[in-house]
């Protein structure tokens, strides 16, 4: 007699949990995706995004999202990285998730901001397609693709990164904020493992022979020059950081703020909290402040641009 009591409770939370997953397959359906796009190739490397819609007519604010890898690996698909895009295209913004050069593939600096900046130029060019207004656009990124957001926000008119794909002629190459998670923001300051690594692939790459070339090169290529020109900016970075050192985060919102620039910044620590964390740690709260801060950043200065 107990048991039939038990049966109906398992019955009825199996048909409960059944509506969930019915519920978030239509949720997520109602969210156009478009894969593999090709946008550009440059040696014989074919360069692709996703491009994911939201539900309705638009006009939608567009995110021009760069992924992760240290230059020299990762790529855009990934379902952590899905899940946080469809954060963003849930609350209103269209996004094209772009591929760019590795430096095995030639995408030394600026091969790979002017790699950028052409998935930026496709995303501008084919926003009516997908309802997109071309005069609310960001950037976004985490880790290398952070590094990499910030160089296509904070350089929109420069000649050396100026791609040179077809698609990218007499198209504004501006935008109108970028998010940047845990980037590399000073080559010339950056401590630890992580950059001997680079120091010998961008020396080989872009064949520097002497000490003050390439002391020059890593000043060029790091954002913190550049923040003069730096759009509304938000940074979130984490304490500790074993792969960008937490004090490239800091010098950043240093810079920011002698440059009177418009930013916000999240620093975060605890459990789980080390590089990585918009990806790995997404349900921690954060991961979820860190998501809450760049929204409402986007939605300040992009989404409700008058």
């Amino acid at each position: 007699m107990r048991l039939m009591p038990l049966l109906k409770v398992f019955r009825a939370a199996a048909i409960f949990f059944a509506a969930i997953v019915l519920f978030s397959c239509a949720a997520l359906s109602e969210i156009k995706v478009e894969k593999d796009i090709l946008f550009d190739t440059q040696n014989g490397i074919a360069l692709k995004g996703d491009m994911y819609v939201p539900e309705g007519a638009g006009p939608f604010p567009g995110i021009l999202f760069i992924h992760g890898g240290g230059f020299v690996g990762g790529n855009k698909d990934g379902a952590d990285m899905a899940r946080l895009i469809k954060f963003f295209v849930g609350n209103g913004y269209a996004v094209f998730n772009s591929n760019y050069r590795l430096l095995k593939d030639n995408g030394i600096f600026p091969n790979n901001i002017k790699d950028s900046k052409c998935a930026l130029a496709w995303l501008k060019v084919n926003a009516p397609k997908y309802g997109v207004d071309i005069n609310r656009i960001a950037t976004m990124g985490e880790s290398a693709g952070a590094y990499l957001a910030a160089m296509v926000a904070m350089t929109p008119d420069d000649a050396e990164s100026r791609p040179d794909c077809p698609i990218a002629n007499g198209v504004d190459l501006s935008v109108q904020a970028t998010v940047l998670f845990y980037p590399p923001t000073d080559f010339s300051t950056f401590q630890g493992g992580y950059i001997k690594i680079m120091e010998y692939e961008i020396r080989r790459a872009a064949n520097i022979k002497t000490k003050e070339q390439f002391e020059a090169y890593k000043k060029k290529y790091s954002p913190v020059t550049h923040v003069a020109q730096a759009p509304p900016l938000f940074i979130s970075y984490s304490d500790p950081d074993n792969t960008v050192p937490t004090q490239q985060g800091r010098e950043m919102v240093e810079r920011l703020q002698k440059a009177d620039a418009a930013f916000d910044s999240l620093e975060v620590t605890g459990p789980g909290m080390d590089h990585g964390f918009i990806l790995k740690s997404q349900d921690t709260p954060q991961a979820t402040e860190a998501r809450k801060r760049a929204l409402a950043l986007l939605d300040k200065y992009v989404k409700n641009k008058k």
